[in-house]
């Protein structure tokens, strides 16, 4: 497979870029972070080249505590990998996850997951197989899931990819549709651009450490970044494990005041709870009735994925709020949203906006705190309320946020007119924005 290595790989950029990320979880570790899949989870165990524990999948290895619940997570670490049939090295990684996900001795297909964890996500990795899945994770059964992949065509042949390679893997014997979902509802693929020049995901560690590193500690955010990398590294090659209370008798531990992240993390529970307030009155069904909109659905996620800042419109009572409602409980129920009333942000500044909820915080540390969840979004509800502000105000400096944090998205849910008027007032780049309308209900739907 030379053919696939890139020159960053055959420098040993690749076994570097294994390190980095195995850093990340450590660096979640010591400080309790949160954890992809499991926002609410804290990893209480991790291990480094797993085979000696009977796992096909080596890299990494988590167990997460979340409440009374264990979960495990194996994960593989692959930079630039594609994902797609046609790649041995994408095979390779499904039929290790494959003899994994059969060994009831170490894997529960109910509570485990398996990570691909690789360099950066392409459009069809975003727009396709992260959301098939999603919907593996989120339908509640096989029935359920190929009723709404079979409607189409894309995903479809997405799911076909996996069909054949799990195939494959099962020495050419098909899969039925039930193990099929199951196998995808436990599969997840990440990405973090650690190593790559102007690195968002290193910009994040380096962030957290900032916020929780001891206050009488003289050591630089980086070269603790660097001890994290360099520990990580040792146990790497060694094959070591760590628990969390094993933690206490390592240097690293001396670095951290674990209060200080405590505190940001209260913050950030804090505007998760507010955010749950305000979704709560939001409704997409009329006494059960519920209009499923999966065509509108994808343009939203699609807009998610390639704009940094998305405008969802429509007339009055539209359900605009009310699709984004639904693709936080769905599609993107492991993103970390922090949602507010546009009214909101018109004061002088953002540290007054989080001033009257009592947070001291500013975003950058809040979002530092949830540094290994995959997408940072905003929603603003009732955007057109923004014009009744100052074009200097507090939403101002927001959007200087947007561009400045490289996974940070800005979801405005907006009647039709205010759109244009808003992004002329606070001087919006075109190329950063799209606009979803959600169209008024059919004939047949208000039927």
């Amino acid at each position: 497979m030379a053919g696939e290595a890139s020159v960053f790989q055959m420098s040993g950029g690749g076994y570097d870029y294994e390190h980095y990320v195995q850093s990340g979880f450590l660096l979640s570790m010591i400080l309790q972070g949160s954890i992809p899949v499991f926002p609410n989870g804290k990893v209480r165990e991790i291990s480094f080249q797993c085979k000696r524990l009977g796992y096909e999948t080596d890299d990494l290895f988590l167990k997460i505590k979340v409440g009374t619940n264990e979960h495990r997570i194996i994960a593989q670490i692959k930079y630039n990998i594609s994902i797609t049939e046609k790649k041995e090295t994408f095979f390779d990684v499904i039929s290790a996850f494959w003899k994994d996900f059969n060994n009831d001795k170490i894997f529960d297909k109910q509570n485990d997951k398996l990570f691909l964890i690789k360099s950066s996500l392409t459009n069809e990795d975003k727009n396709q197989t992260l959301v098939l899945l999603s919907w593996a994770s989120t339908h509640k059964d096989e029935k359920d899931f190929f009723s709404e992949v079979e409607r189409i065509k894309v995903k479809k042949d997405k799911l076909t990819v996996f069909s054949n390679l799990l195939k494959r893997a099962n020495n050419n014997v098909d899969l039925s549709e039930k193990v099929l979902w199951e196998f995808l509802n436990c599969l997840q693929i990440l990405a973090f651009d650690f190593t790559s020049e102007s690195s968002t995901s290193e910009v994040n560690a380096l962030n957290l450490i900032k916020l929780s590193k001891s206050k009488n500690i003289d050591t630089t955010s980086f070269e603790i970044w660097t001890s994290i990398i360099i520990k990580a590294s040792e146990y790497n090659r060694n094959g070591g494990t760590l628990t969390f209370e094993d933690l206490k008798t390592i240097d690293l531990y001396k670095y951290f005041n674990l209060e200080l992240t405590q505190e940001a993390y209260k913050a950030v529970k804090k505007l998760k709870e507010d955010s749950s307030l305000i979704l709560k009155p939001l409704k997409s069904s009329i006494q059960d009735y519920h209009i499923e909109r999966t065509t509108t659905k994808l343009s939203v996620l699609d807009s998610i994925n390639n704009y940094s800042i998305t405008f969802i419109t429509g007339y009055p009572g539209v359900g605009k709020s009310a699709i984004v409602k639904e693709l936080l409980f769905d599609e993107l129920k492991n993103v970390s949203p922090f949602i507010f009333k546009a009214d909101q942000f018109n004061k002088s500044t953002l540290s007054q906006v989080f001033g009257e909820i009592d947070i001291t915080y500013n975003l950058i540390e809040l979002f530092s705190t949830i540094s290994l969840i995959q997408d940072k979004i905003l929603i603003i509800d009732s955007a057109e309320k923004l014009l009744e502000g100052d074009p200097d105000n507090a939403f101002k400096q927001l959007l200087a946020l947007v561009e400045e944090v490289g996974d940070l998205k800005l979801i405005l849910t907006s009647r039709s007119y205010a759109v244009n008027v808003i992004t002329q007032k606070y001087g919006i780049k075109k190329e950063q924005v799209n606009l979803i309308e959600i169209p008024k209900l059919s004939d047949g739907e208000l039927k």
